[in-house]
């Protein structure tokens, strides 16, 4: 597996983590859980915060950008 690689997957799990809690914040907000919407609310923000160092640390360090692989959604709220 090259670094490359790495950081790819790292990259995809950051961003299926991103989703989960912009869901989750979405469901809550819905359901009137306001507590535990904020909760995700700042999670997502803190996580896209380290999504977006993680991609400025591959391109300053490989002088690269990171691939975009696809990223299955993680459907966190029921349809119904």
């Amino acid at each position: 597996m090259t670094t490359e690689d790495v950081f790819t997957q790292v990259a995809q799990r950051m961003v299926e983590g991103l989703m989960t809690h912009s869901q989750l914040a979405d469901y809550f907000g819905f359901l009137g859980l306001d507590g535990y919407q904020e909760c995700h609310t700042y999670h997502y923000f803190e996580e896209n915060c380290n999504y977006k160092k993680i991609g400025r640390y591959y391109i300053e360090h490989f002088n690269k950008l990171l691939k975009d692989n696809p990223v299955k959604n993680p459907a966190i709220v029921p349809d119904d």
